[in-house]
């Protein structure tokens, strides 16, 4: 829309914010937002008078136009413009409605007969609604509706069966003669029936001349064309939808867009009891989808994709999909075995991702887990229940009109769903846009040079339509109350949450208020509990004795807020990494518990004490334990930190390293990052404050603040340098000046050993120890206030601290110097490591060597009254008889920071080949313009030749005006010079795949050095571990903290295995050489590998 013309109701912005805009009524008031012009002083603006934004007319306005036609004032809109403003406004209007229907208090079309009353906001009546909802539907733009309806099937997986019988009602009980038919057409249409409505065309006059022979082998096709039948004018709102969905169908496959496709079935499986698809062309299209599974070489996530689409489609089916006879069950029966031989001889790392390690005897089998195996499992339960559809989904005839039923008993299925083949993952012969493909069918493919040009919106559709890669192994914990993982109805139901909760990442507050009000989509007593209301629901009856199957099997009854604290939690505790940022599910779960803190919280308890329980014995993964901690935490901070430490008083006693008290500890470091040290101090009782709160509060650790430190004097006065900001050459000649201070007068000293050399060192190389340190220390001791007061400090002094860190040891020694002044703010060290990481003052291979082999020959001045010695030190260095172990890896940081580093330079890697693939694809197609420009025998486009200028004859001649270049030739040779300047930056192909080679070989040097520091620790402390025999509260920490190394490893390679397997050759030449095959670290790494091409 253009700002600075007028809109049917609205005004344009006029000039700048003021003036221009008039219409009508938007505000009854005078002014709309001001009186004198809104953001303005002018007439118009906002509003200068009665009619809401601005003037009937526009006022001038002031400051500068910044539409197509600048200035203020009325300015007239194209035809073409205002016709697309009011589709626009149209479409949005009708998806509202339709997205509503049927939610609380939403939905309610204009016009309806019956409007609900705040109390009765909880129950709707489907039967009572349909007739009038479909009415309304009828008097909408048929080309809206069907848009609108593709994005009710794959973004409202919970409405599926109402929306069925919605379709179901319009193919059953057509309600007018389609816009366009003619007179005869009208008066072929059968009489209103008793719903004040058409009759329903009997099954022999069902159009099949709709679809063209293409079309029927593509959008499926109808049953023979009988005689009579109506035209292609004369198809209802139902045919035209269903049309529709069965091409879009086809385009979300062609596009890969597994969710779509998945929820697409579930659709199609839920019109089989309305017999309006073919049971054998639903099975025959599923075929298709098993067919993916007999592939040479398929890879786990595409069979898993396909197979899951079979399970969880026969699932929604039930006995509907075998409905014809005994043939139909024979080869519902072959799907079945072919998705079982296909998980028989599926082959995919299983170990690496589980959030659960194996239990003990003694412990109970609380702990479970769900994956691909159990959605196998509960399609052999389907089987065995002779195709029994899960109880608690809602079936369309359920929530049809009764008087309907008898027509759909009498017709025969009359669309047979198209066959398909599901395309390969890695197709070349892509489509122009993924967006696109849905929109425009098979026919709209075409040959595409490079797969990735695709814009970020199109890469973020093709994401919600695609879903998570694959089935990930998720933590299961709560008992009877939540459904079991391999029931068809575990399945089903945790598939619906699961699809909620990422499709509505964009809108939290509306996802908790979906999940919330599940119930509503169910079948009356699905949920019980404190929450639940047992008349809320689609159909049933809530005194019906349904939830107890014949064979013991749970159908319902379950609790609400066990299932979604579950579905949410462990989801957001899937290993490697959960599909969305774990932030998203934090924030989700506390807008569930803010609908229902009473009855929430008893689940979010139960749920922290049965994981708080696997860390007894270390069953518990360490990323578990660790993403746990960050969530709970966080959950914390939005409560008032309240929550019941004194149950855990008991577990104070158990070793530093036990995960119990690792959890506690890093619960409140990080409770003490969101609030402040003092605030957390008070809610905590005394035993957990001294177990797990750090003596002091965290702060800076400035090593010669000490009074009575050598160099006390000498490191305030460089602290003053950097305030005053001095130049980096004053800075490096104090350096030089204080160098010559600590060395010592006589050459052949080799100690100090009174009081006059206290403040010596021993040597020229501890000279620079110290001196660097103390230089270091004073940057970030300037820098300590704030995190903006750091990045000014490093920015000022970048070149300065780029001398310093010229070699390795001296990179070590501030990076050393680091974390010793920070020893009790991890957090900070990892901010600074980060940013030193970013302005290239040291490597990515340092902090790794750092962290796997920390300097220890440092100075005495360096240690004396230096972090190390404070209490709960970051930065003590374990001394050699510790096992092999320098670090505390019980504490989260050291992981922490090496998982940084490493996604440091990965992410370089992968932004230099980004850069590298769009100047290759820029350059071949400049390279095809210019080859098919010669064969055209053109010549390269030129610039608009300017008017040529010539010089007076004589010097005193008046000269004349200077021709301006046209405006065609000014934009032309601006977007010229834009160009090379972009050209220029981004450089050639070559010199990006030269930075390509750079950067890789940084990153080489990062994997292997932090997989050998990780093998080196693992197999210098599986003795240890093994000698503990099974984990509990009496293992010594020097166990527990082998446990934790072996932890980190583990994630480390699971979290970077694509990385790993790509230089697999390099790092088993180097770090693997002298290991045995059989070794378990050699093991697990080769494992991560093929979980990388898995």
């Amino acid at each position: 829309m253009d700002f600075n013309s007028p809109h049917p109701r609205r005004g344009g912005y006029g000039g700048g914010y003021g003036g221009g805009g008039g219409g009508s009524g938007y505000n009854a008031s005078p002014g709309g937002y001001a009186q004198q012009g809104g953001y303005a002083a002018s007439p118009g603006g906002y509003g200068a008078s009665p009619g809401g934004y601005g003037s009937p007319y526009g006022g001038r306005g002031r400051g500068r136009g910044r539409g197509r036609n600048s200035g203020g004032g009325p300015q007239p809109m194209s035809r073409a413009d205002i016709e697309a403003d009011r589709a626009a406004q149209r479409l949005r209007s009708l998806r509202t409605t339709l997205y509503r229907w049927a939610d609380p208090a939403h939905g309610r079309p204009e016009g309806a007969a019956a409007q609900t009353h705040d109390g009765d906001a909880e129950l709707f009546d489907a039967r009572a609604e349909m007739m009038s909802h479909a009415k309304w539907l009828e008097s909408v733009e048929r080309a809206d509706v069907k848009v609108a309806w593709r994005v009710m099937i794959t973004e409202q997986p919970h409405k599926l069966p109402l929306n069925a019988a919605l379709l179901g009602y319009l193919l059953t009980a057509p309600t007018s003669v389609p816009a366009g038919s003619s007179a005869n057409d009208a008066s072929e249409q059968p009489a209103e029936d008793e719903f004040g409505r058409a009759s329903p065309v009997s099954p022999s006059k069902r159009p099949s001349s709709a679809l063209g022979d293409d079309e029927r082998r593509q959008a499926g096709s109808m049953s023979p064309e009988k005689e009579g039948a109506p035209s292609e004018k004369a198809l209802s709102m139902g045919d035209e939808i269903l049309k529709d969905l069965v091409r879009a169908f086809q385009g979300w496959l062609d596009a890969r867009m597994w969710r779509n496709v998945r929820l697409c079935l579930h659709f199609f499986a839920t019109l089989l009891p309305l017999r309006i698809l073919s049971p054998s062309s639903f099975r025959t299209l599923l075929t298709s989808f098993a067919a993916v599974l007999d592939e040479p070489g398929v890879t786990a996530e595409r069979g898993d994709r396909a197979a899951v689409c079979v399970i969880e489609a026969l699932c929604w089916a039930g006995r509907a999909a075998v409905a014809d006879g005994a043939s139909g069950e024979d080869e519902a029966d072959a799907l079945v075995d072919r998705i079982v031989t296909y998980n028989q001889n599926r082959r995919v790392e299983k170990d690496l991702v589980s959030p659960w390690g194996g239990a003990s005897e003694e412990e109970d089998d609380t702990l479970r887990e769900e994956s691909f195996e159990s959605a196998v499992s509960a399609l052999l339960a389907l089987r065995s229940s002779g195709y029994e559809r899960p109880f608690f989904l809602a079936s369309p005839l359920d929530l049809l009109p009764p008087a309907l039923l008898p027509l759909v008993d009498a017709r025969e299925p009359f669309l047979h769903l198209p066959d398909v083949l599901v395309p390969p993952d890695d197709d070349e012969s892509s489509i122009t846009s993924f967006a696109a493909a849905a929109e425009a069918g098979p026919a709209g493919k075409k040959v595409r040079r490079n797969r990735r040009e695709i814009s970020k919106g199109e890469a973020e559709k093709l994401r919600a339509g695609a879903g998570p890669a694959r089935v990930q192994r998720s933590a299961r914990w709560f008992g009877e109350s939540v459904p079991a993982p391999s029931s068809p109805s575990g399945l089903v139901l945790r598939s619906l949450l699961a699809d909620i909760i990422d499709l509505y990442e964009v809108n939290r507050k509306e996802c908790a208020r979906i999940l919330f009000d599940f119930a509503r989509w169910c079948r009356r007593g699905t949920f019980v509990g404190k929450g639940s209301n047992p008349e809320k629901g689609l159909f049933g009856d809530a005194e019906d004795d349904w939830v107890a199957g014949p064979d013991g099997e749970v159908r319902g009854g379950w609790v609400l807020d066990d299932v979604l604290v579950e579905c949410i939690l462990s989801t957001a505790l899937q290993l490697p990494e959960p599909p969305l940022k774990a932030l998203y599910y934090t924030s989700l779960l506390r807008e569930v518990v803010t609908l229902s803190p009473s009855t929430v919280a008893p689940a979010m308890g139960k749920s922290v004490r049965r994981v708080y329980g696997a860390m007894r014995t270390g069953r518990a993964e360490g990323e578990v334990i660790r993403r746990f901690a960050d969530w709970f935490s966080v959950h914390l901070s939005n409560f008032g930190f309240q929550w019941g430490w004194k149950e855990w008083i008991g577990d104070m006693s158990l070793p530093h390293a036990h995960p119990r008290k690792a959890f506690a500890r890093r619960v409140v470091e990080l409770e003490v990052r969101l609030a402040y040290w003092e605030r957390i101090k008070t809610t905590l009782p005394e035993e957990i404050a001294t177990g797990v709160l750090s003596a002091e509060e965290p702060g800076p650790s400035f090593t010669y603040a000490t009074e009575g430190h050598p160099c006390r004097e000498q490191a305030i006065a460089l602290i003053e340098s950097f305030r005053a900001r001095a130049t980096g050459e004053v800075i490096m000649a104090n350096m030089e000046s204080l160098k010559q201070q600590v060395l010592p007068q006589d050459a052949d000293a080799l100690m100090p050993s009174d009081e006059e050399t206290d403040s010596k060192v021993r040597n020229e190389v501890e000279a620079d120890f110290l001196v660097r340190d103390m230089v270091t220390q004073a940057v970030l001791s300037v820098g300590s206030r704030s995190f903006s007061h750091f990045l000014n400090v490093v920015e000022r002094y970048h070149a300065l601290l780029r001398d310093l860190s010229s070699s390795p040891a001296m990179r070590l020694a501030i990076l050393s110097s680091t974390v010793r002044f920070w020893a009790l703010a991890p957090q900070w060290v990892q901010i600074v490591f980060d940013k030193l990481l970013q302005y290239r003052i040291v490597e990515p291979a340092d902090i790794i060597d750092f962290v796997f082999a920390p300097p220890r020959n440092i100075p005495a001045l360096v240690l004396l009254g230096s972090g190390d010695g404070v209490a709960g030190s970051f930065s003590r260095v374990a001394p050699p008889e510790a096992g092999g172990l320098e670090r505390d890896w019980s504490t989260f940081s050291w992981w922490d920071i090496v998982r940084i580093t490493v996604d440091k330079v990965n992410g370089r890697v992968e932004q230099v080949r980004k850069r590298l693939e769009t100047l290759e694809r820029e350059e071949a197609d400049e390279a095809d313009r210019k080859a098919a420009a010669e064969a055209a025998g053109a010549e390269e486009p030129q610039l608009p030749a300017e008017p040529e200028f010539k010089l007076p004859l004589f010097p005193g001649a008046s000269l004349p005006p200077r021709p301006q270049p046209s405006p065609v030739a000014r934009a032309a040779a601006a977007q010229a010079t834009q160009k090379e300047a972009v050209k220029k930056a981004n450089g050639t192909s070559q010199d990006a795949r030269a930075a390509l080679d750079a950067i890789s070989v940084e990153q080489r040097k990062v994997l292997v050095g932090a997989t050998q520091g990780f093998v080196r620790l693992v197999r210098a402390t599986a003795p240890t571990l093994a000698a503990a025999g099974e984990l509990d509260e009496a293992t010594p920490n020097e166990a527990w903290q082998a446990w934790w190394v072996r932890a980190w490893y583990r994630n480390f390679l699971r979290l970077f295995a694509k990385q790993l397997a790509a230089n697999s050759e390099t790092i088993s030449s180097l770090v693997f050489q002298d290991v045995p095959e059989d070794d378990a670290v050699r093991v697990a790494f080769d494992n991560a590998c093929q979980m990388a091409s898995e």
